[in-house]
């Protein structure tokens, strides 16, 4: 269970940074899919078909939400450094060493 959390943290990851939050509903659908058909196969009980269900599909949201904040923290920082100085601000830039 742990690897499969890990594993839809990190899907969630790259999701979170190269896509939109439209991609998010195609791979929960086919996580949900895939964790009901795994059920099947193994012959789970409900509760531990959902409790599997979630342990892919958390994560991945997880993954989703913490890489997307990360990827508009940057390209924030990105913006605002790209700007430049403010207008009016006159920056000198000394060198140690040389006199005034």
């Amino acid at each position: 269970m742990t690897l499969l959390a890990l594993g839809g943290m990190l899907t969630g990851m790259v999701l979170g940074i190269r896509f939109r939050v439209y991609i998010l509903i195609p791979f929960l659908f086919v996580g949900s899919v895939v964790g009901i058909v795994l059920g099947l196969a193994r012959a789970n009980d409900l509760i531990q078909t959902i409790l599997w269900i979630l342990a892919g599909l958390v994560p991945l949201q997880l993954g989703y939400l913490c890489s997307s904040l990360v990827a508009s923290n940057i390209s924030d920082g990105l913006e605002e450094r790209s700007e430049g100085p403010t207008p009016g601000y006159t920056a000198q830039r000394r060198l140690p060493g040389l006199a005034e």
